[in-house]
């Protein structure tokens, strides 16, 4: 059983952050006109917009093949994420639930790129006219994934620090 435990809590947060991802997605298709502003509150609209570069519109319209680039580009970004999951200790549930929401994030607007050739895009945050650029929920799983990762790496320095400490407290009372 304890072998599954790291495949299956990163498989659980990465599909629980897809499913959500895409049904979301989902809705805004079918709910939203293409750059119609929504107002809901005085900070956040829903505005449907398809994004065909990186984060915050970073590359866009880059040329041909776009889509795939960025596809090819989302893949050697997760490289290194593969390499940190083989080391994880399984007992390092937070750590592993952050790269169960990266990949679940990446996932998500992978699939976009696939189907529409751009990410999908309606969440809208403002202060007054200055906008920060719409995102989707798998922009929101893969920023709180790296926040948790940041976390979990300080949070495990400081055991570390607490473990060396007593350690040497106990050699000195010896």
């Amino acid at each position: 059983m304890s072998l599954l435990v790291k495949p299956l809590t990163v498989l659980g947060w990465a599909s629980g952050a897809v499913i959500l991802d895409l049904v979301t997605k989902h809705l805004a298709l079918s709910g939203l006109k293409f750059t119609e502003v929504y107002q809901l509150t005085s900070f956040f609209n829903l505005v449907l917009v398809f994004n065909q570069g990186a984060a915050c519109s970073l590359f866009s319209g880059a040329g041909p093949y776009q889509g795939l680039k960025m596809i090819i580009l989302t893949m050697l970004a997760l490289i290194p994420l593969m390499w940190f999951y083989l080391k994880a200790k399984e007992s390092d549930r937070l750590f592993l639930m952050a790269l169960g929401l990266i990949f679940g994030g990446a996932a998500g607007n992978v699939v976009d790129r696939a189907r529409y050739k751009a990410v999908v895009d309606f969440l809208d945050f403002h202060v007054g006219q200055y906008h920060w650029p719409a995102f989707n929920l798998a922009d929101v799983w893969i920023c709180l994934g790296a926040g948790l990762m940041i976390w979990s790496i300080i949070r495990s320095g400081h055991r570390k620090d607490e473990l060396q400490s007593e350690r040497t407290d106990l050699s000195k009372r010896r």
